[in-house]
């Protein structure tokens, strides 16, 4: 019988030799289904055996598979409890924070271990959201030299009463600073290194968000001219050397406070914020013009360069951002078609003033194309034989919609773009045909003196087409005289003399007009020989009464004699300023005293009427055909007919 049948009979103080018949039968019974349920027993032990066996190495091979797989990621990833102790290391990952060893050590308190390495108690506070609000807890923290990114996730597995978490720990050191310079990329001009029109742009948006009240802040506008000259003729090369050190004399410039853009090209933009007043700003611009006074150095050779700086003011100008850098480029504009202004302040006129230039330039055009300009021309006498020697040829426009525009309007105007190449073009190609059609009228071969633009001088390709015109017309090159400023010829040094000597070796004669004007030109002298040196009318006005600009223009004759050059005198208004001039030895002599300039038909019939009153029995056309008589006409003859016929 069945033990624990025998157990329970034993309970009911029964014994089993007493039960008889059908009871012992049934005893019998319930006895063998005891023995089949120990059979059955044993069998279900056996098998939850072999089961947590299969399990356990399921497990195993599960836990290798995941630690194989969490080995090959970058994060280090810890299994912890709710009090920050870990329960199992699957990874270590890249990171530097923790070494393996620190983190093997089965029941570290990570949170403790992080206060000790590095005084960070962040830890405890990440598990607790991270339980309470059942979502992904992340920080950035830096470490030492390190970035790390620490994630904390609630998972749903219990041990040991115990709320199991997901720990990882991944170095960002390398992304953040790759994500650093792309942004720095994205706000940093890569040639100067300063901020660009971006970073710029994003700066007036934010300004507009932030800035509220009287505060004053102050932009300037500036760009530097002549550097596209630079750029045509010697190369994006030398633009970039230009434009590195141009940012580093505005770097030297920078106090606190101050924000320097580079917008592209040759601008930039200085945005101050604590600076006091408009005195203090006024004194900020004049400092940065000076600083651009000093020439460049481009590979050996020195250029001349300057800026036109704008300037307006938060909030005496305006309180809109976007206004403000109008109102500063439009004043920088003004100081830019006014080579006597370095930098100034913006004035509503201004508006004006560029619509009108703008308008100027639009018309400039439209002359172009339809021929709308006219050449004038203003002789030259020379003092010693006291006879006309030459002309120069002056530039006039009458616009249909503008009237009268003088030169110092619009020759400035078109500086400022590719309209003045275009004019210097029209002009050469307008003299030549002139003087071809004196030559065909036997009028006397006087030189024509023509105006070059700064900008013009220092385009080679542009020189190399003036001359293209004046081989095409077939007139003799000696017959042209190109005049430049001391100012545009220091611009770009070595290129302009270059470009002179293209056209000194095609027979053409060069001078220096408006000379000690400019800055010194003894250099280049020394170098480049140049035919004529003609002295300002600023300094003959008052040579009758003023001992300085005497001293002055008795230098300037000394000078051009010792370097064989002839000296002319602009803008003479009196017999008496000619006579001087003579005795001082000056050769020619150029004004009003003479005549006025006139129009290119006019020229011609006064010219003709000169020797036709001269000599009666030659009329215009034959006079040519002696050239003796011509050499022996009585000077004072001529002068004294010239006078008569202003």
């Amino acid at each position: 019988m069945h033990k624990l049948l025998v157990r329970q009979l034993k309970k009911s103080h029964i014994k089993p030799d007493e039960i008889d018949g059908k009871w012992s039968k049934l005893l019998h019974l319930v006895s063998s289904m005891y023995c089949d349920l120990d059979e059955e027993l044993f069998a279900m032990q056996h098998t939850m055996k072999k089961l947590d066996e299969d399990m356990h190495q399921v497990y195993e091979k599960m836990r290798g598979r995941i630690s194989a797989v969490a080995e090959t990621m970058p994060d280090m990833i810890v299994l912890i409890n709710s009090q920050v102790v870990s329960i199992e290391l699957f990874s270590i990952g890249e990171q530097q924070i923790f070494s393996r060893d620190e983190i093997a050590v089965p029941h570290v308190n990570i949170h403790e271990l992080l206060i000790q390495k590095y005084h960070i108690g962040v830890l405890a506070e990440m598990v607790h959201e991270a339980l309470t609000t059942k979502t992904l807890q992340v920080k950035e923290l830096e470490i030492a030299e390190y970035i790390i990114d620490i994630s904390v996730m609630a998972t749903g597995l219990v041990e040991k009463n115990e709320r199991t978490l997901i720990l990882s720990v991944r170095d960002v050191t390398l992304q953040r600073k790759a994500q650093k310079n792309i942004e720095y990329i994205a706000q940093h001009d890569g040639l100067t290194t300063l901020y660009n029109r971006r970073f710029f742009n994003l700066t007036l948006e934010r300004l507009k968000k932030e800035v509220s009240g009287d505060d004053f802040i102050a932009m300037l506008y500036m760009d530097l001219n002549k550097f596209k000259e630079i750029n045509d003729t010697l190369g994006h090369h030398a633009g970039d050397i230009v434009l590195k050190e141009a940012s580093k004399r505005l770097l030297k410039l920078k106090q606190n406070g101050d924000l320097l853009f580079r917008l592209g090209g040759d601008e930039f933009v200085f945005i101050c914020f604590k600076r006091e007043n408009r005195e203090e700003i006024e004194r900020f611009g004049a400092t940065i013009a000076k600083t651009f006074a000093e020439p460049f150095l481009i590979e050996g050779n020195r250029y001349s360069l300057s800026a036109s700086i704008g300037i307006a003011t938060y909030p005496e100008d305006s309180r809109d951002f976007d206004k403000l850098m109008r109102f500063a480029d439009e004043a920088m504009f003004f100081a830019k078609t006014h080579p006597d202004m370095a930098y100034t302040f913006f004035k509503p006129e201004m508006i004006e003033a560029q619509e009108r230039s703008q308008k100027i330039l639009d018309r400039i055009q439209i002359a172009l194309h339809e021929d709308r300009f006219t050449l004038h021309f203003q002789h030259q006498v020379a003092l010693d034989a006291e006879n006309i020697v030459g002309v120069e040829a002056l530039i006039r426009w009458h616009d249909d919609e503008l009237g009268f525009v003088p030169p110092d309007e619009f020759i400035p105007v078109a500086e400022e773009s590719t309209s003045i190449l275009a004019i210097d073009a029209w002009v050469v190609r307008h003299v030549c045909k002139a003087i071809v059609r004196w030559q065909q009228e036997n009028l006397p071969p006087l030189r024509v003196a023509v105006n070059l633009s700064r900008t013009g001088l220092g385009s080679r390709a542009n020189i190399e087409k003036l001359i293209t015109i004046i081989q095409e017309s077939g007139i003799d090159p000696g017959r042209l005289e190109f005049e430049i400023t001391e100012s545009a010829l220091l611009e770009n040094e070595h290129s302009s003399l270059q470009n002179l000597s293209l056209l000194k070796e095609l027979g053409c004669s060069v001078a220096i007009d408006d000379f000690g004007t400019g800055y010194s030109s003894l250099s280049n002298m020394r170098h480049f020989s140049f035919d004529k040196i003609k002295i300002d009318k600023s300094f003959i006005d008052n040579i009758l009464t003023n001992k300085s600009d005497l001293a002055i223009v008795k230098s300037a004759i000394a000078l051009a004699h010792n370097l064989e050059a002839v000296v002319v005198a602009e803008g003479i208004e009196k017999k008496e300023q000619a006579l001087l001039l003579k005795r001082l030895g000056c050769e020619q002599i150029q004004g009003t005293t003479i005549t006025n300039p006139v129009t290119k038909r006019d020229f011609g019939h006064w010219i003709g009427a000169v020797f036709r009153q001269l000599i009666p029995k030659y009329n215009c056309r034959n006079f040519m055909k002696s050239s003796v008589l011509y050499e022996n006409i009585l000077q004072e003859e001529i002068v004294c007919v010239l006078y008569q016929l202003l």
